[in-house]
């Protein structure tokens, strides 16, 4: 969710992680909008969850959006003032003919025999309604007069008209709009797009976790890394586990879906372990392998660990590779100043004749060189080296420090 990095630092990996949890789970299947005068669009659920302001939440919807794990879709088109943002408005009604705003509403009467109309309080007489132009008594409703409803009447003009011109008045600049005017803009909803579940799972599967335990172990992790293969190919794992001097390498991979994994991605990793020359290969696969996939990864020496769901996934990782890999430690060897070969046999030498002849008096606690004759306290050490042959004292030797790994036997 690379989009949305900024915000998920900004508001917390674990919140975000739980409205991703929401959405998978189906607890939240709809993220819907709601208009606030004071604050504009919010979407409070999610605010709830992120406790977050509505900009920033909005920013990370979109960007989950764009990255896919949301499906965006358009809820509403708003008005906003295109002098300010604002989209807290009054409507103001204008006449149609000579665009004033003193209008009256109300309940017209119109005199069928000469035409007359006014509101129905200004035919009123003693009781009756009478014609206020031709002083007529209207009796039939039909025959006499027509009572049509909801008639505007400019105070301006005289104007009668059931259609009104409408302008909008900001309430925060205090503009007025006419029709046209507007600004416009659009409101998402949002759901969750299943597509992204597996993906989803596997990026919120807390690697930093499993990277630090591994650290305190002595092994250098780094996480979501690169390893160039011998083809020039360049390998992107979950986790590259090494050795501080990068003697010994292992990968982590990790594949979620809602299906068993099959043999084609086992072949795939088969390929990558070969370029890579990796020592170790693991996998962690949700909800586990198929029976042909885990007879190949056997057969390729790749170290599965299998979980039905995420729940509890850090942990079993972390120990799998543990009880595989063990402890890192530090050890100081000697090497062959020739060729820096480590394969050195020591062999113990008379002091005087240099011969290699020699009985060990336990009784007495020295040597008898059977050349010279001569007791040896202290024999001379010699280093003999097999790669190249070489003889030599161990002072001519160098030391270097080289990282082995003890792998911890199961407790079980």
């Amino acid at each position: 969710m690379t989009a949305a990095a900024g915000g998920s630092e900004a508001i917390g990996r674990k919140r975000l992680q739980k409205l991703v949890k929401a959405l998978i789970s189906g607890n939240i299947s709809e993220i819907r909008p709601f208009v606030d005068p004071a604050r504009g669009v919010t979407y409070p659920e999610v605010e709830e969850i992120l406790d977050a302001p509505p900009s920033e939440v909005r920013n990370i919807l979109e960007s989950l959006a764009d990255d896919g794990i949301l499906i965006r879709e358009l809820d509403r088109t708003l008005v906003s003032c295109p002098s300010c943002p604002s989209s807290t408005f009054a409507i103001e009604l204008r006449c149609p003919i000579c665009n004033s705003p003193r209008l009256e509403k109300g309940i017209v009467i119109e005199h069928m025999s000469c035409g007359h109309i006014d509101f129905e309080h200004k035919f009123l007489r003693g009781g009756a309604l009478v014609c206020p132009k031709c002083n007529k008594q209207l009796r039939a409703i039909g025959i006499d007069y027509r009572k049509p409803i909801n008639y505007y009447k400019c105070l301006s003009c005289g104007n009668f008209s059931s259609i009104v011109a409408r302008s909008l008045l900001c309430y925060k600049c205090g503009r007025i709009i006419s029709e046209g005017e507007e600004s416009i803009f659009t409101i998402a909803s949002y759901r969750f797009n299943p597509e992204r579940r597996a993906a989803l799972e596997a990026e919120f599967i807390d690697l930093q976790k499993i990277a630090e335990k591994l650290q305190a172990l002595g092994w250098v992790v780094d996480v979501m890394s690169s390893f160039k293969g011998v083809s020039g190919i360049e390998h992107t794992f979950s986790m590259i586990i090494s050795t501080p001097d990068y003697s010994f390498t292992a990968a982590l991979d990790f594949v979620i879906d809602d299906n068993p994994i099959d043999e084609v991605r086992i072949l795939s990793l088969s390929a990558i372990k070969l370029d890579t020359r990796l020592n170790e290969l693991f996998l962690v696969a949700v909800p586990g392998l198929n029976e042909q996939a885990k007879r190949l990864a056997s057969f390729y020496k790749i170290h599965v660990i299998e979980s039905p769901t995420t729940e509890g996934l850090v942990e079993l990782t972390f120990n799998r590779i543990k009880e595989k890999l063990g402890v890192v430690r530090a050890e100081r060897v000697h090497v062959c100043p020739k060729c820096n070969s480590q394969r050195l046999d020591l062999v113990e030498s008379c002091t005087k004749c240099g011969s290699e002849k020699l009985l060990y008096n336990s009784l007495n606690d020295y040597h008898v060189c059977i050349e010279c004759g001569s007791r040896n306290k202290s024999p001379t050490i010699l280093a003999y080296c097999r790669e190249c042959k070489s003889k030599f004292s161990l002072d001519e030797t160098r030391s270097i420090i080289v990282y082995k790994h003890v792998a911890e036997k199961s407790g079980g």
